[in-house]
């Protein structure tokens, strides 16, 4: 006898099926493409739902309209009291903090910096610090234009100080890029 798991209607699976499901597969499978923040970070499972739907309907309950499934604590796997129906904002607000700028540099408390508002931002100082640099160099580029830089009229530097240079070299990267980026492929 062929057992189901009743949650289809008209050859559709119900939200709750699918919840447990892409549970399960974010966990798993190593294949898809969100898994390295799943089971890639060791998210797991709890066993008496892995192989039952049964169980974890019993546990979970139907998907109320509006929520989807959540872990409360977001370094702990999928276990019944670790997980609920929530809306999306609040999983937006129940995220784990990121470890690393999108430079790559660590984001550790001595290289981060509160910003926003209420603080409510974590940046880089590293990132930030080059950001003021490049902008000091464009007023250092404006003062060139208007003739005020002394460094760059020093015949010693032929015409251009290390700080107009190295503004000029990110100027022709940036230009570069933008090139590169509006360029129409080949076929």
């Amino acid at each position: 006898m062929i057992r189901t798991h009743g949650q289809t209607t008209g050859g559709k699976v119900s939200k709750t099926y699918r919840a447990w499901l892409n549970m399960i597969q974010r966990c798993t499978n190593e294949k898809r493409w969100d898994w390295k923040h799943y089971g890639g970070r060791g998210i797991t499972v709890a066993p008496k739902w892995i192989n039952s739907f049964a169980t974890f309907h019993a546990d979970m309950g139907e998907s109320p309209v509006g929520l989807t499934l959540d872990r409360i604590d977001t370094n702990r796997g999928y276990e019944p009291d670790n997980c609920r129906w929530a809306t999306w904002s609040v999983q937006q607000k129940n995220r784990r903090l990121a470890t690393h700028c999108k430079e790559g540099h660590e984001l550790t408390p001595e290289n981060t910096a509160k910003h926003g508002p209420q603080g409510q931002w974590r940046l880089c100082r590293i990132c930030l610090n080059a950001r003021s640099r490049i902008k000091n160099q464009a007023k250092h580029h404006r003062r060139i234009a208007q003739g005020l830089c002394t460094r760059c009229q020093n015949p010693a530097t032929n015409g251009l100080c290390t700080v107009h240079r190295a503004y000029m070299q990110y100027q022709w990267r940036k230009s570069a890029q933008k090139r590169r980026a509006n360029a129409i492929p080949r076929l």
